[in-house]
């Protein structure tokens, strides 16, 4: 969790510097970050409610942010298995999230 969020402030402190391209690395940092920051809360024990919430709605912004951030063709492999594996966490989370609820 805190590599994620010591992303995200690394690219807000860019975008806020402005170096070359501040949005670009904003966009970037702030997906990569994400994707690290919901992984983190989905991975916490034991599984509460609000950790599996927050946990779905920051990988879907992960999922979001990269397909913003790969919108240019020719997507590189590993963007295209970064995407799929955001989403797939993203829905994975929501199922142990909807069987939590359940019990």
């Amino acid at each position: 969790m805190f590599a994620g969020t010591a992303l995200i402030i690394y690219g807000i402190v860019y975008w806020w510097k402005g170096f070359p391209y501040p949005v670009v690395a904003l966009l970037a940092y702030s997906a990569h970050g994400c994707f690290l920051l919901g992984g983190g809360l989905s991975l916490r024990r034991p599984e509460t409610v609000t950790t599996l919430v927050l946990a779905t709605v920051i990988l879907a912004l992960s999922a979001v942010l990269l397909t913003a951030l790969f919108i240019i063709p020719p997507w590189p492999p590993e963007a295209i298995a970064l995407v799929i594996a955001a989403c797939l966490a993203t829905f994975g989370t929501y199922l142990r999230l909807r069987r939590l609820k359940t019990r």
